[in-house]
């Protein structure tokens, strides 16, 4: 003979609800609406809670919905100095925007000038070994000419002299 206790029928209870939700698939869904609907109430009752806090804190700094004169003059002031400050950052940023492009087309003058005198002077140095290369061929033409013009004996002797320095 069996003895149920409350805690007994309250684990059968939550086994039944367990093996339920087993069998049905729609059961975990209709559990997350669940609780969707309950977070959306809280939420919503959050919201009205800082709605009603907001409403009652501005009533007691205002003193009602109607602004003193000297309110009106104190806020129309910061708003005109609000006014002067962006005017001022403007110009500012106006300026500076200037400044950016200038910067960057004396950047681009700079890259041009320097790739040309880079090309410039890579045409010198060759045009200089040209030259450089002319003048010894000249002097080597004129010496051949030269001993051309001597006489077959200092042609020998020219002759031995090759033959050492090769």
């Amino acid at each position: 003979m069996r003895h149920f206790t409350k805690d007994t029928k309250a684990s059968n209870n939550a086994t039944n609800a367990a093996s339920d939700k087993k069998e049905t698939p729609e059961a975990p869904v209709k559990e997350e609406k669940k609780e969707t609907v309950k977070k959306e109430e809280k939420d919503t009752k959050k919201k009205a809670a800082a709605e009603d806090s907001s409403s009652s804190s501005s009533e007691e700094e205002g003193n009602g919905s109607t602004l003193s004169r000297e309110d009106v003059k104190q806020i129309k002031k910061l708003i005109s100095e609000q006014e002067v400050e962006i005017e001022k950052l403007k110009e500012q940023t106006k300026q500076l925007k200037e400044k950016l492009v200038y910067q960057l087309a004396e950047n681009d003058n700079t890259i041009k000038r320097y790739k040309k005198e880079i090309d410039s002077t890579r045409e010198f140095a060759i045009s200089k070994f040209a030259k450089d290369l002319l003048d010894v061929r000249d002097n080597l033409e004129r010496g051949s000419e030269h001993i051309k013009g001597l006489k077959y004996e200092e042609q020998s002797d020219i002759a031995e002299l090759k033959k050492y320095i090769e």
